[in-house]
């Protein structure tokens, strides 16, 4: 059997779509995958086919497949696989590579082949692993072991390259099932202990809750509602612990809710569970991200805690389930919890954010999809907007966007993939820039409607409103940021389908924290609290 049809007979034993955009050297692998009715997802670029496997990934945390040819193809997919490395998704990218006769000058050579590249040096720093497959037995061995790669400690993309013969020739023996150990680091008794103390002891606690305790989400709320501490959430990790929830106090940092800024300058014990901690998160001013508090962090990724921006008390490298799994039986509730949680219900309705027209698109939004729904974002204010307001319960209401390398044009593609991948209804809210910049992924939505239950909000401004805001705010023009738009509702005409256009005369986050201000002290509208 020939490199390609392990690949497909692999595929189809764990029930995965390829997700791919057409070319000549991966071919190969397109007819294997017919042989062994693999369904391959082709979308109108390898961009948004990158984005598809990553809402895919992202909406059922499983690792996926996304193919694309040699040369453009690759590098195209260099964008998704940087995002996928920055919010920790498995994703296993393959790439077509032309024959191995032709790369081993590459270094030296700048092309001897049509639409070669030397796509492993370029993503080396955005992969977990990347591999250069120079036989067909290479490549069976690299894709099989991809997948305990991609999903082992921090979660990453791992890329394969391919050339052409590698994928056209016989296996000499066979390898199926390769499984690698998933060794994770355990946190130590006097790690342990040290944290059921600081949590027994602390008057004003925190949790900060990131997307890496998203395994974890149910060992979270139940300590949360057992001890009644207070939590916040990053970006990615809104959700986690349902946004109604009375103990929920909002996402916290740049274009957070004041008060959870607020609640977490005020206390004495942070605890962030697998949260990165970035600027984002804590602003710049680190040396008094909060000043009083002792600073706990449970990471599986040693680097993070090793190269952490902000004072770490106490670092735990381990998973999050595995160290909540350690002190949930040994911590008790504190009278002391109940004043602090009422003072933080206090600032949170007295500092709540104020009414704007993004807001109101978004409850009408929230309001019309009530139960079982994956809400998706593009990138822009729509999503700090969505981020505030919706009402997400994890995994029920699920929140997916693009959230470290911050990707305008992500939303309409992971929208796709995620509506394919769950068979869920999705919902996309977009900002009118960053669906222009994945509009021709339409005619992907128009091959597989009415297939997948998605619908799609636009939200335009006519403009890139929040880099508009960060421009007046910093004393530059913004003139370079306001655009003329087409008929959004138009152009869906054309491809047989119907989006929802909001129109606004808004731009921005307000409240949002400017640089060089500490975390409590976000900056507000004029004419409002400053």
């Amino acid at each position: 059997m020939i490199a390609t049809d392990h690949i497909a007979q692999e595929m189809k034993r764990r029930d995965l779509k390829l997700w791919a955009f057409g070319g000549g050297t991966i071919c190969p692998l397109f007819d294997a995958m017919h042989r062994h009715n693999v369904e391959v997802i082709i979308c109108r670029s390898e961009y948004g086919a990158g984005y598809a496997a990553i809402g895919a990934a992202k909406a059922t945390g499983k690792p996926q497949v996304v193919a694309v040819t040699s040369g453009p193809g690759a590098t195209n997919l260099v964008t998704p696989i940087a995002d996928a490395y920055y919010d920790s998704v498995p994703i296993i990218a393959l790439t077509g590579q032309v024959n191995t006769e032709h790369l081993g000058l590459r270094n030296v050579v700048r092309q001897r082949a049509f639409q070669q590249t030397n796509i492993i040096d370029i993503v080396n720093s955005i992969t977990k692993t990347n591999r250069e497959s120079i036989s067909p037995d290479d490549l069976v061995m690299n894709f099989l072991s991809a997948f305990d790669i991609a999903i082992t400690g921090r979660h990453g993309p791992v890329l394969i390259d391919m050339p052409m013969n590698s994928q056209k020739g016989e296996c000499t023996y066979v390898l199926s099932n390769l499984l690698l150990p998933s060794v994770y680091s355990q946190p130590s008794s006097d790690q342990i202990d040290e944290l059921i103390v600081l949590i027994s002891q602390s008057r004003k606690p925190v949790f900060l809750i990131g997307a890496g305790c998203r395994g974890a989400y149910r060992q979270i709320r139940n300590l949360v509602q057992r001890l009644g501490i207070p939590c916040v959430a990053s970006l990615p990790a809104v959700g986690i612990v349902p946004t109604d929830d009375p103990l929920y106090f909002g996402m916290v940092g740049h274009t957070g809710h004041p008060s959870a800024n607020w609640i977490v300058q005020h206390s004495d014990l942070v605890v962030a569970w697998g949260a990165r901690l970035d600027v984002r998160q804590t602003g710049t001013v680190v040396d008094k991200f909060a000043p009083e508090a002792k600073i706990v962090r449970v990471d599986v990724d040693k680097t993070e805690l090793d190269n952490s921006r902000v004072r770490c008390d106490l670092a735990i490298n381990a998973r999050c389930e595995d160290v909540l799994g350690l002190i949930d039986k040994k911590l008790i509730g504190s009278d002391w919890y109940e004043n602090w949680t009422v003072e933080c219900g206090e600032k949170y309705y007295s500092m709540s954010v104020p009414d704007s027209q993004f807001a109101r698109v978004i409850g009408e939004i929230d309001e019309k999809y009530v139960g079982d729904t994956i809400f998706v974002t593009g990138v822009g204010s729509h999503q700090q907007h969505a981020a505030r307001h919706l009402t997400l319960d994890y995994p029920t209401c699920q929140f997916v966007t693009s959230a470290g390398h911050g990707c305008m044009g992500a939303g309409l593609p992971m929208a796709i993939g995620t509506a394919l991948a769950t068979g869920r209804r999705v919902v996309l809210i977009d900002g009118d820039g960053s669906f222009q910049m994945s509009l021709n992924e339409l005619g992907t939505w128009m091959t597989y409607y009415p297939r997948i239950d998605l619908h799609v909000h636009i939200i335009n401004n006519r403009s890139g409103g929040i880099v508009s805001q960060f421009a007046r705010l910093n004393g530059y023009d913004p003139r370079e940021t306001t655009w003329i738009n087409p008929d959004f509702e138009r152009i869906a005409e054309a491809y047989g389908l119907n989006v929802t256009v909001h129109n606004v005369n808004e731009e921005g986050v307000w409240p949002i924290l400017e640089s060089g201000a500490e975390l409590d002290a976000m900056t507000w509208p004029e004419g409002d609290r400053l």
